[in-house]
């Protein structure tokens, strides 16, 4: 959901005239207001004074006047916000013209997620999410004890409002893990489609972990299927009664390692070992 501050801003560029916004600045940047058309929307720009550069990586600490644009997509959905020091090497009218063209041939794609212009949803759009299929870490999978892992789903966005990086994923219920979610970097309109995921430290203690997760939106509110984590922590390996210890991988060409039996032959041929592992075992 676009912040209330920058829905305030698009309302005021609806109906804002170079007349409206003279009255809010002060200086000779209220005489540069000029009304702009870029490719999808409008807005209005203006010129002025600065002392620093306000943690703006395009102005520099030393420059006094800076070109400013603010716009709206026709479709009102983006906000557009341009701050630039007006070019020392041209005189003060070209490099107004030459910023005015910069922002002329702007055009804000249709699925544009940046710091400057974020989508805005209906006020009356609903969040829902549907589960398409696991893409990291099948149910059921044994993941060694202490190892990270991540787990990733692919998820459809069966709702009307459209996901942005504000969405993330959130634990549902289950057996509690340490975790962290993965931040959407796009932007889903309704019907697309996007991968999601948490990463997760198997515990060391032994055992079989079940959990679910959402999707939840920019005010932390979860909606759509949950999705299903299921591993296992294996028990450790333990020692040959009488005989010590034996260290080594374990590998079988499945997707985990069943219960097996395992020989062990001296090297000198006078005596077999046998030992018995159970399901999961990789070492």
């Amino acid at each position: 959901m676009i912040p209330s501050w920058q829905q305030d801003q698009v309302a005021a560029l609806e109906s804002a005239t170079p007349e409206t916004l003279a009255q809010q600045i002060v200086g000779d940047g209220a005489a540069q207001i000029q009304p702009i058309e870029f490719q999808n929307g409008h807005g209005l720009r203006w010129t002025e004074m600065t002392g620093n550069n306000d943690g703006d990586a395009n102005v520099e600490a030393s420059a006094n006047q800076v070109y400013r644009f603010n716009g709206v997509t026709e479709d009102g959905r983006y906000l557009i916000r341009f701050r630039h020091a007006l070019p020392a090497t041209l005189g003060e009218d070209d490099a107004l013209a030459y910023l005015d063209n910069v922002v002329s041939s702007t055009m804000v794609a249709a699925d544009a997620s940046t710091g400057s212009s974020v989508p805005m949803n209906p006020a009356d759009c609903e969040n829902n999410a549907e589960f398409v299929t696991d893409v990291t870490i099948p149910d059921n999978t044994v993941i060694e004890r202490g190892q990270t892992f991540v787990k990733v789903w692919r998820v459809r966005n069966t709702g009307t409002c459209a996901w942005t990086p504000a969405y993330g994923v959130s634990f549902a219920q289950g057996n509690p893990t340490e975790w962290q979610g993965i931040t959407i970097t796009d932007v889903v309109t309704p019907g697309g489609e996007i991968e999601v995921g948490v990463s997760v430290l198997s515990p060391e203690a032994p055992g079989i972990y079940q959990s679910w997760w959402q999707l939840s939106d920019s005010n932390g509110q979860a909606f759509g299927d949950l999705l299903s984590l299921s591993f296992e922590s294996p028990r450790p390996a333990t020692d040959i009664p009488g005989y010590g210890v034996i260290e080594g991988e374990i590998s079988y060409p499945a997707n985990g390692n069943p219960a097996i039996d395992i020989y062990f032959l001296r090297i000198d041929g006078s005596e077999r070992y046998a030992m018995q592992t159970e399901r999961g075992w990789t070492r």
